[in-house]
C-alpha cells in the first residue's frame, strides 16, 4: 500500500529518525536532509531524551473543585511536570462517571526512583507499585489536598520521555519531500511544551499540503498511453536502450535529468518494446508501471526512482517546445 504522504508524530525523535534512516541514501543523507537526520539522531533515545514515569489513576467520581481544570503544567514540584484529566478528551467520557487522570513525572523523580533497590532494567511490579504510590502522593501535594479513594492505579516507565534539548527548527517540523515523509513533535520547536507540539503538528500539515501539491504537479509530467500507428512506426528509427532487471544493480536507479545536457529539449518520448518497470515519482504516492507496448512521455522536470521488474527495452527520442524532434545541432 502506498500513501500520498506519511507523518511521524511523536513526543520523541527516535521513531522519525529510524524511518528516515531507511530512506534511500540519496534522499535521506543528501543536504540539507542529511544534517537534519543527524540532528534527529542526536535528540533520540537514549542520550537525547529524559526518562520519566507516568501515572494513570481512576476515581469513582469527578474530582470537581479539587481539580477544576482539564490539564496543567506543574511548577514548583520536584516530582511532577504535568497532570491532565484524561476523561476530558473527546470520546473519553464514561457513563459510570468514573474520572481518569494522568500525571507525568519529572526527570529528577525518575532518577530518584532509578536509585531505589526495586529498580531494574525491566520494570518489576514491585517497582511500579512503589512509583505509583510516590506519584499519588505528589499528585495530592500539588493539589494541596487529600485525594479520594481510587478504583484503579497504574504506573508506567517512559524510557524516552521528553527531549532534553529541542532542535529549534523553523518551521517546527522536518520533511523529506522526495519521499513524502514529514516528522513533527515539540522536539522540533524552540522548547519542549504542549503548545509547541501543537504548532509543530500545524506546520507538518502545511508541509503535507505542499508535498501533495508538488506530487500532483510531478505526476502531471508523465504520460502513459497507447501509441498511435504513426508513433509506433516512427519510433522504430529511434535509438534503443536496454536495462537489466532488479536485483541486478543496474535495475534500480534515479531518472536522469536529461534536459540539463540537452538544451532546448522539453520531453522524452518512448516506446516500450519489451519488459516492465515500476516508477516511484519523487514526492511519494502510488508507483506507476510501464510495460511492453506503452507510449511514455517524460516531460522536463519529471523525477522518479526506477525499479526494472523485467528486462526492459525502449526506443526513445527528445522533442523541443514546438513538437519537433530535438537535434544536437539545435543547441
Amino acid at each position: 500500500h502506498y500513501c500520498d504522504a506519511v507523518v511521524c508524530a511523536g513526543h520523541a525523535a527516535s521513531f522519525a529518525a529510524g524511518v528516515a534512516g531507511h530512506l534511500p541514501v540519496n534522499v535521506s543523507e543528501s543536504e540539507p536532509q542529511g544534517e537534519i537526520l543527524q540532528a534527529l539522531r542526536a535528540v533520540s533515545y537514549p542520550d537525547g531524551v529524559a526518562p520519566l514515569y507516568a501515572l494513570m489513576v481512576a476515581f469513582p467520581a469527578p474530582l470537581g473543585k479539587i481539580a477544576p481544570f482539564d490539564a496543567a503544567a506543574v511548577r514548583g514540584s520536584d516530582d511532577l511536570v504535568w497532570i491532565s484529566r484524561d476523561s476530558s478528551k473527546p470520546g473519553r467520557h464514561r457513563p459510570d462517571r468514573k474520572e481518569l487522570w494522568v500525571a507525568v513525572s519529572s526527570e529528577q523523580f525518575a532518577r530518584k526512583m532509578r536509585a531505589r533497590p526495586s529498580w531494574s532494567r525491566r520494570p518489576t511490579e514491585e517497582h511500579l507499585q512503589e512509583v505509583a504510590s510516590e506519584l499519588l502522593h505528589a499528585f495530592a501535594a500539588v493539589l494541596h489536598t487529600e485525594l479520594p479513594h481510587h478504583v484503579y492505579v497504574h504506573a508506567q516507565r517512559w524510557a524516552a520521555g521528553l527531549t532534553r534539548a529541542a532542535l529549534g527548527l523553523e518551521p517546527p517540523c522536518v520533511s523529506w519531500p522526495r519521499a513524502g515523509l514529514v516528522a513533527c513533535g515539540d522536539w522540533c520547536a524552540s522548547s519542549v511544551s504542549v503548545q509547541n507540539a501543537a504548532l509543530s503538528g500545524s506546520a507538518a500539515a502545511e508541509a503535507v499540503h505542499d508535498i501533495v501539491t508538488a506530487a500532483v504537479a510531478m505526476r502531471s509530467l508523465l504520460i502513459v498511453t497507447t501509441p498511435t500507428a504513426a508513433d509506433a512506426d516512427s519510433a522504430k528509427a529511434w535509438p534503443a536502450w536496454t536495462c537489466a532487471a532488479w536485483p541486478d544493480p543496474a535495475g534500480r536507479f534515479q531518472e536522469s535529468r536529461w534536459w540539463e545536457v540537452r538544451d532546448g529539449a522539453v520531453e522524452e518520448r518512448c516506446l516500450i518494446i519489451e519488459g516492465r518497470a515500476t516508477l516511484f515519482p519523487d514526492g511519494g504516492g502510488a508507483p506507476l508501471t510501464i510495460r511492453k507496448g506503452d507510449w511514455v512521455v517524460f516531460r522536463k522536470g519529471f523525477s522518479c526512482l526506477w525499479r526494472v521488474d523485467e528486462k526492459i527495452s525502449k526506443h526513445y527520442s527528445y522533442y523541443d517546445p514546438n513538437g519537433q524532434e530535438w537535434k544536437t545541432s539545435s543547441t
